[in-house]
């Protein structure tokens, strides 16, 4: 399942479960892009990029809550599911 938010501006945040793994994607379009690999454990997200960048989060099952850094910066969010996806 693919859960999306966007954060304030352009940024966005996509977490989803590929296969076991939790993938995650950030962007703003222009400047900021970052793609994340790492594991997912039932309740917990934890996928790490390049140069620190990082998501944590936890899984509910109707949202995935967290805090991811790119760029140094953190920003909270909240990600609803996307589609009809499981």
């Amino acid at each position: 399942m693919e859960f999306r938010r966007k954060l304030g501006g352009r940024l966005s945040v996509i977490v989803e479960n590929k296969n076991g793994t939790a993938v995650g994607y950030v962007c703003d379009g222009k400047l900021v892009e970052s793609w994340l690999v790492g594991p997912l454990a039932p309740g917990s997200v934890q996928p790490v990029g390049r140069n620190g960048d990082m998501l944590t989060g936890t899984f509910s099952g109707t949202a995935v809550t967290g805090v991811v850094t790119v760029q140094g910066k953190a920003r909270p969010f909240t990600a609803l599911p996307v589609g009809g996806g499981t």
